[in-house]
């Protein structure tokens, strides 16, 4: 409630068992703006193993419209050696559910630099996001969050 008062966002850092949680938290307060850090933590480094349980929640999340996803922290839930393909399908999905106008890039910094860094994950993702128009790819690299966050 406080938050709502005072105008401010919840992020929320979770991975794919805490997707029934926060769905019962924004069922609860249905006024906060939401973001999901780091794209709910995919299990990467697990190849195929959790993407269903990912992939799912979401899309559970995503059908919330005031519900929006950082585009990060995925190069750090990667196993060592990742690449534009290894990452390629989380980005789409992320990008197929939140849509380029609820999406925002997040650099993961410091973090990042125990599995990569700062100009690779950034290269990278503007790989991952050639086939967005200019304006779409604008608001993802910043003018989503500077919205969203109110800057």
């Amino acid at each position: 409630d406080a938050l709502i008062a005072h105008d401010l966002a919840f992020d929320a850092l979770i991975f794919a068992r805490h997707v029934d949680a926060l769905l019962t938290f924004i069922e609860r307060f249905p006024q906060l703006r939401i973001v999901v850090d780091h794209g709910a933590k995919p299990p990467i480094r697990d190849g195929s193993a959790g993407w269903h349980a990912w992939a799912e929640g979401i899309t559970r999340l995503a059908a919330i419209p005031h519900v929006h996803c950082k585009l990060s922290g995925l190069a750090t839930e990667a196993a060592q050696g990742w690449t534009e393909a290894t990452l390629r399908p989380y980005v789409d999905h992320l990008l197929a559910a939140f849509g380029p106008k609820r999406l925002m890039w997040g650099s993961d910094w410091p973090v990042l630099n125990l599995n990569g860094d700062y100009l690779l994950w950034h290269s990278v993702a503007t790989l991952l996001l050639a086939q967005l128009s200019d304006a779409e790819r604008d608001a993802v690299f910043g003018d989503n969050a500077a919205a969203f966050y109110r800057l």
